[in-house]
C-alpha cells in the first residue's frame, strides 16, 4: 500500500512539475522571440522544441534515470542543471507565480505596443510585402521545373528574408518553402541561384527534417556528452552531401554548386553573421571544402538511392543514441 501511495505521489509530482514548467517556458520562450523581434523560422522552432523538451524530460531524468544510472561525473553535471529548477518547483511551487504574472504583464505590453505600431506602419508593412512578394517570382520560376523533376508533390514557396543574417534553408510544415537572404539572392547568378534552390528542394524530397529533428533532441538532452557531437555532426555532413548529390542530378552543373557554395562561405565571413541553427547551406570550413572538392571532381553525379539513406538514418540514430548513453 505505501509503495503504491508512493507511486502515485511521484506521477502527481512529475505531472505537477511538468505543466508548471511548461508553462513559465512557453511564456519564456515567447517574449524572447517577442523582445528579439525574432523572425528565423528555424530559430524559433528550435526555442519552441526546447520549451517543450525539457518540462517533459527533465523531471523524468532527475527522478528516475539519475538514480538508475549512479551518479557518475556526465550524471552530476546534467544534475547541476537540472537539480535547481526542479527543486524550486517541487518545493515552492507558489514562487512562480509572481514570476507568471510578470511574464503575461510584459507579453501584454509588448502585444498593445506592437498592435500600435503595426497600425501606424500598416502602409509600409504593405508594400514592403509586396516588394518581397515581387523579388520572390524570378526565385520560383527557377524551382518549378526543378521540383517537377524531383518529383514534389507542391512547389514549395520562396520567401526573401530582409535580415542582416547570411542563410538559406527549407522548412516542410503544411506549407513547404524555402528562405533565403535578400542580399544573398542578388549576390548569386540564375545558375548559381538554381543550384542553391535544387539543394534546398533536395532537402525537401528526402524528408532531413525528421532525421535532424531526432538528432537535434537527441544532442540536446546529451549535450555534455562530446561523443553526441561529432555523430551530430557527421549525420549532418551526410546529409548535405546526399542533397548536394541529387540537386547536381537535378541541374547537371556542379560547378555552379560549388562557386555557390564558396560565394555564401565568403559572404558569412565578410559579414560575421550566421544562423547556425537546423539545416543550413554551408555549416563549417572543414565541411564547406570537403563538399567543394566533391562537386570539383564530379563525385556528386548520382543521387544517393533512398534505401542508402535509411540505412544511414538508422546507423546515425543508433550511434547518437549510444554516444547519449555511454
Amino acid at each position: 500500500m505505501n509503495g503504491s501511495a508512493s507511486f502515485v505521489g511521484d506521477v502527481a509530482s512529475y505531472f505537477l512539475e511538468s505543466a508548471i514548467l511548461s508553462l513559465f517556458l512557453f511564456l519564456l520562450v515567447l517574449l524572447v522571440i517577442r523582445i528579439c523581434q525574432i523572425r528565423n523560422p528555424m530559430l524559433r522552432r528550435h526555442l519552441w522544441g526546447l520549451g517543450v523538451v525539457y518540462p517533459v524530460v527533465a523531471p523524468l531524468i532527475y527522478h528516475i534515470v539519475l538514480p538508475w544510472w549512479g551518479w557518475t561525473p556526465g550524471a552530476k553535471l546534467l544534475e547541476s542543471g537540472l537539480a535547481r529548477p526542479i527543486h524550486w518547483v517541487s518545493h515552492h511551487p507558489t514562487a512562480f507565480l509572481p514570476t507568471l504574472a510578470i511574464l503575461l504583464g510584459s507579453l501584454f505590453g509588448l502585444d498593445v505596443l506592437r498592435w500600435l505600431l503595426c497600425w501606424l506602419r500598416a502602409d509600409a508593412r504593405k508594400d514592403g510585402a509586396c516588394a518581397a512578394m515581387h523579388h520572390a517570382q524570378p526565385c520560383r520560376s527557377l524551382l518549378k521545373p526543378m521540383a517537377e523533376r524531383l518529383g514534389l508533390d507542391r512547389l514549395p514557396r520562396v520567401v526573401l528574408l530582409d535580415s542582416a543574417y547570411v542563410n538559406v534553408y527549407s522548412l516542410p510544415w503544411s506549407q513547404p518553402g524555402i528562405y533565403l537572404s535578400a542580399n544573398l539572392a542578388q549576390l548569386l547568378d540564375t545558375e548559381e541561384l538554381r543550384a542553391m534552390l535544387a539543394h534546398e528542394a533536395a532537402h525537401l524530397k528526402h524528408r532531413d527534417w525528421i532525421g535532424l529533428l531526432v538528432c537535434q533532441l537527441c544532442r540536446d538532452l546529451m549535450f555534455f556528452n562530446p561523443i553526441i557531437h561529432l555523430a551530430y555532426a557527421g549525420f549532418l555532413q551526410a546529409v548535405e552531401e546526399s542533397a548536394d548529390d541529387l540537386a547536381v542530378s537535378v541541374t547537371r552543373d556542379s560547378l555552379a554548386l560549388a562557386a555557390c557554395l564558396i560565394k555564401v562561405q565568403t559572404l558569412m565571413g565578410r559579414t560575421g553573421l550566421m544562423a547556425g541553427i537546423g539545416v543550413g547551406f554551408v555549416h563549417w570550413p572543414t565541411n564547406l571544402a570537403r563538399r567543394v572538392a566533391r562537386l570539383l571532381r564530379d563525385e556528386a553525379a548520382q543521387p544517393c538511392p533512398r534505401s542508402h539513406m535509411r540505412v544511414g538514418w538508422g546507423v546515425a540514430g543508433i550511434a547518437i543514441v549510444l554516444a547519449g548513453v555511454l
